[in-house]
């Protein structure tokens, strides 16, 4: 069995590529579904599919600017979309779904990707867990006391935060109970991230990664797990308690600070400051896609600005570099729409319709292609926006 501790979690999916693992049923106890599709554009994943494991690996972030393309957050979505792996079980944590699975499944995957119809509308809950697809591949959620059976060839891939609970960041769960769970699966890979760099897990929890692995494998790791940063920490409030994460980085020490500080100052709704801390950002020597990144977002906070004019120079920057990012297509299509530019609106908002046809943005779109058409007096066009919106809604809530 090919055994690997590592911090980045992205790391798992190159120990697939590099051993020649496809077809995985991934047995993944995260806190985190990891699939997220925001900085993964289609032209990205087809050079990522044609690249050899050695060539992915510049496609990974920065670890000093870790906010695009391949990381700890979403480096199983070109997993499942390449077949590495083919079915993904996601074991949560107990106290992670706050209402019924089923329905708390469905809202956890908006805040990811964007979710094919198809797949949405495939969400069942089965013996206590739920089973459907995603990305085209199977997909089961459950907690540990509901593992479905298991297929080969295996991957256990493991984030310790799954074991370290968000509120009080006590040790919920013993590895060892979770090692006794697993004994009977034979894998042919373990991985097991520690997470401390990004926030994730508390710098002294770390050691439960190599503590696992000696549970799981009989194996003894002497490992030195990365020292926490003021970063890693700010990140790990950001969601919780923005303001004291905006506290932690008053003055920013690196770029990865300021990033920190301008994503808190926009779960605030302090949408200038924000701008301003991307534009000091974008001055700095970045890679395409993470100038791309910080552009949308930069878009994004002068549409709160109602700057729609330097929005539209922003989103337009953004498609330069990623032409096919259709929610930057549907912003623009807004923006020109809010700048009375209706010609350059329905444009963009037709194309936008056409790159995310399908999927579940695709019912914001129609919403809004309906609304600007009664504003421009079509009627016609508007209700037959309006019949395809209700008949996507009728597909995925029957």
């Amino acid at each position: 069995m090919i055994v690997r501790l590592m911090d980045d979690h992205s790391e798992a999916f190159l120990c697939w590529r590099e051993a020649g693992l496809k077809g995985l049923t991934c047995l993944h106890l995260d806190a985190h579904l990891d699939v997220a599709d925001e900085t993964l554009a289609p032209t990205t994943m087809a050079a990522m599919a044609a690249s050899s494991p050695t060539e992915l690996a510049r496609f990974r972030s920065s670890p000093e600017r870790p906010w695009s393309g391949l990381h700890c957050g979403n480096f199983l979505y070109p997993a499942l979309r390449e077949g590495t792996v083919s079915h993904l079980i996601w074991v949560v944590p107990e106290w992670l779904p706050d209402a019924d699975l089923l329905a708390w499944l469905r809202e956890e995957l908006h805040l990811w990707l964007d979710v094919a119809l198809e797949d949405y509308a495939s969400l069942r809950a089965v013996d206590g867990r739920v089973e459907g697809r995603l990305c085209g591949q199977r997909l089961t959620v459950c907690t540990l006391e509901h593992l479905p059976p298991v297929g080969a060839p295996l991957a256990i891939d493991i984030d310790i935060d799954y074991f370290v609970a968000h509120d009080d960041d006590r040790v919920w769960q013993s590895p060892a109970v979770v090692a006794n769970r697993l004994s009977p699966y034979q894998a042919e890979v373990l991985t097991v991230a520690t997470s401390v760099r990004g926030g994730y897990t508390p710098p002294d929890k770390a050691h439960l990664g190599a503590f696992l692995i000696s549970q799981l494998t009989g194996r003894e790791l002497v490992v030195t797990a990365p020292e926490g940063t003021r970063a890693d920490l700010a990140a790990r409030l950001l969601c919780a308690n923005p303001d004291r994460a905006l506290a932690l980085l008053e003055t920013p020490l690196d770029l990865n600070e300021r990033y920190l500080r301008s994503l808190a100052l926009s779960r605030l709704e302090r949408h200038f400051e924000a701008a301003d801390e991307l534009e000091i950002l974008l001055g700095a020597r970045l890679s395409e896609l993470e100038r791309a990144r910080l552009l949308a977002l930069l878009g994004e906070c002068q549409m709160e600005m109602g700057a729609y004019p330097r929005a539209i120079e922003s989103f337009q920057r953004v498609l330069a570099i990623e032409p096919e990012r259709g929610e930057i297509v549907f912003r623009l299509g807004l923006s020109f729409w809010h700048q009375a530019q209706p010609e350059r609106a329905e444009e963009a908002l037709r194309q936008a319709l056409t790159l995310v046809e399908g999927r579940f943005s695709s019912l914001d779109v129609h919403e809004q292609l309906a609304r600007f058409y009664l504003a421009t007096q079509r009627p016609e066009q508007a209700r037959h926006h309006q019949a395809r919106l209700a008949e996507k809604r009728y597909s995925i809530e029957r």
